[in-house]
């Protein structure tokens, strides 16, 4: 990746000052990757002695909400009025839910558009940078957009260097 740069104020004043200061950020770059490696082992660790830690607790939660699903689902009957039973801790009990399916995507469009049903619809706009350059480049005057060309200032840390450091990083 190109990192650009842009706040040229504190610029060296010669090449080998340059360098200097390319090779301090290099070495910069290199040591918060091995920390962010190191940071990316504690968490799966931490995350792996998590689900370890709380394994028989989702067991427990999966065995009891499957015996209050069918215990729900067998006596329908008592869950009418009122739909939910309430405890100290909570509720349970029947909730009734409505969802639109829409099973034919092309005739639900094809009516909704025949009757006028605009709040039927999302529409999102998005200004597509490609095209705009591409129209102003071949000489379009657009309102509010010009094509600003230049330099930018970047650098780069060799990406086997920031392997390395990622890999050393994942070592405590």
């Amino acid at each position: 990746m190109f990192n650009r740069i842009a706040d040229l104020r504190n610029a060296p004043k010669t090449l080998d000052q340059a360098m200097t200061l390319f090779n301090e950020l290099a070495q910069h770059c290199i040591a918060l990757t091995v920390r962010d490696a190191q940071c990316e082992k504690k968490i799966a660790r931490l995350k792996a002695e998590h689900a370890g830690e709380t394994e028989e607790f989702r067991k427990y939660i999966e065995t009891k909400e499957i015996a209050l699903k069918e215990f729900i689902t067998s006596h329908r009957d008592w869950f009418q009025y009122p739909r939910k039973i309430k405890t100290d801790f909570g509720n349970f009990g029947l909730q009734t839910v409505n969802d639109v399916v829409i099973e034919d995507e092309d005739a639900a469009r094809k009516a909704l558009l025949k009757r006028g049903y605009d709040d039927c619809f999302q529409t999102i706009i998005r200004l597509a940078k490609n095209g705009i350059k591409a129209r102003l480049e071949a000489g379009e005057k657009i309102p509010g957009c010009v094509v600003r060309s230049g330099d930018t200032a970047g650098y780069k840390v060799e990406k086997s260097l920031i392997d390395r450091a990622k890999n050393e990083g994942g070592h405590e």
